[in-house]
């Protein structure tokens, strides 16, 4: 009988040695398939749990940040809990009458900046009615 030449025992010493191994690590996942389907819903369960404490935790952040608004709105304490929209913004904080702004037909936000009535940042941010020289003349209406 003929020997076999040594780079193909090597490959086939190399292949068994690999199979065999592959194998012996397969039989423990064999066993433990039948494990798997209580596993699974014990996993399904626990995730459920995080996603409804999280949706419990978006829920009081959202009432948070609603109160937040209404104190910085200056709306009393017990007005309503509507939630405003995240790009919403109080519409104005001013003390002095809305009729003031009507007249003047100009709004000074709190940067300085001076918007006119055809702009879309008229009376949207924090600020009060002004003249038309005061502050700095906005880059989109001119002020």
């Amino acid at each position: 009988m003929r020997s076999l030449p040594s780079d193909i025992y090597f490959t086939m010493r190399v292949f068994l040695r690999f199979t065999f191994t592959a194998a012996l690590i397969s039989l423990p996942a064999v066993s433990r398939a039948q494990e798997r389907p209580q596993a699974a819903s014990d996993s399904i369960a626990i995730i459920a749990d995080e996603v409804t404490r999280l949706r419990h935790e978006v829920n009081m952040l959202k009432d948070e940040v609603a109160r937040l608004r209404r104190l910085l709105s200056g709306a009393p304490e017990g007005a309503a809990d509507t939630l405003l929209p995240v790009d919403d913004k109080p519409k104005t904080v001013s003390s002095q009458p809305a009729t003031t702004a009507k007249e003047t037909g100009y709004w000074l936000s709190t940067g300085g900046v001076r918007h006119n009535t055809k702009c879309r940042y008229y009376k949207l941010s924090a600020g009060r009615p002004c003249g038309p020289n005061e502050g700095k003349a906005c880059k989109k209406c001119g002020g």
